[in-house]
């Protein structure tokens, strides 16, 4: 089927995107809220993909605002200092094909650098870091380390206005979506960009 990205505006589409995201996030033990105080407080763009009118997968696009972005709280020096377009988070993407998941991240970086600021982040499983660094011009900002109150590990990844252009906008590829990892580090694990793809972190 035919599949669209769009931005979420109706409120089935945010509770079947909330569903599939707290339904992949409680299978995983990833602290998370049920519904995003960023949504509530207009701080937040939820990108869609649709097949027909079913919702197959979604991330957000947080902006700095009044609440802390997400990874601030897990890396508060990191951030320090950076001229921060937002943050890209709550992966919601399991269940996308390649080609889905593909133009989902392009239409993502398509807005973010439309937007004011020149970095973005993620907080993503180690596992996914070589894909996000050599397929989407991603740099690693700081090591891994555990989300509060969990033993979810996670990275923080910078993108840079410059990178994403040169790596993402405008070139459409396919890549192959392997099960999850759970790595010891980096280093050891991390797969090359043709046979990793991210999925939820």
């Amino acid at each position: 089927m035919p599949h669209q990205i769009l931005i979420a505006a109706e409120p089935w589409q945010y509770e079947d995107s909330d569903s599939i995201l707290n339904f992949q996030y409680s299978k995983l033990q990833i602290p998370h809220d049920s519904q995003s105080p960023y949504l509530a407080s207009g701080q937040a763009t939820r990108m869609l993909v649709m097949r027909g009118a079913t919702v197959a997968g979604s991330l957000d696009i947080i902006r700095p605002g009044p609440l802390a972005l997400p990874m601030s709280h897990v890396y508060p020096a990191a951030l320090i200092g950076l001229d921060l377009i937002g943050e890209v988070g709550r992966f919601s993407t399991d269940s996308l094909r390649p080609a889905e998941l593909v133009d989902l991240l392009t239409e993502t970086f398509e807005r973010l650098a439309a937007m004011p600021g020149d970095v973005a982040v993620a907080g993503v499983h180690p596992s996914r870091a070589r894909f996000y660094c050599r397929s989407l011009g991603a740099r690693i900002a700081a090591p891994s380390t555990m989300l509060p109150g969990s033993d979810v590990v996670v990275i923080l990844l910078t993108f840079t206005r410059e990178g994403f252009r040169q790596s993402v906008l405008g070139r459409r590829r396919t890549v192959t979506c392997p099960p999850r990892q759970n790595p010891a580090s980096v280093e050891e694990t991390a797969r090359p960009a043709h046979e990793a793809a991210p999925h939820n972190l």
